[in-house]
């Protein structure tokens, strides 16, 4: 069983965000989904200041889109997340580093 947690536009604004990954406001989750930046690039780039803030639960770290150049990926791979990115609902890629 799992529970998906959207959070509201205000809080995926990046100074929000931080803070909600700081005070665990989501507890241990073990995935995460990037929105599209056309409706969700609130968050701004994947660097380490938001990578290191994850909670070492995760494991999947999924995107909207096409390419990862928006995300520090060697550092995802570092921590052992999966990186999962997809052009279009139909069609997915799975990267692992």
């Amino acid at each position: 069983m799992f529970e998906v947690v959207r959070p509201k536009a205000e809080e995926r604004e990046r100074r929000e965000f931080i803070a909600a990954l700081r005070d665990r406001r989501w507890g241990d989750f073990s995935a995460i989904f990037r929105p599209f930046w056309g409706t969700g690039g609130e968050m701004g780039d994947w660097d380490a200041e938001l990578i290191n803030l994850l909670p070492d639960s995760v494991r999947v770290f999924a995107s909207a889109g096409a390419g990862f150049d928006w995300a520090d990926v060697k550092l995802l791979g570092e921590k052992g997340r999966l990186l999962s990115y997809s052009l279009t609902a139909s069609q997915s890629t799975d990267v692992r580093f």
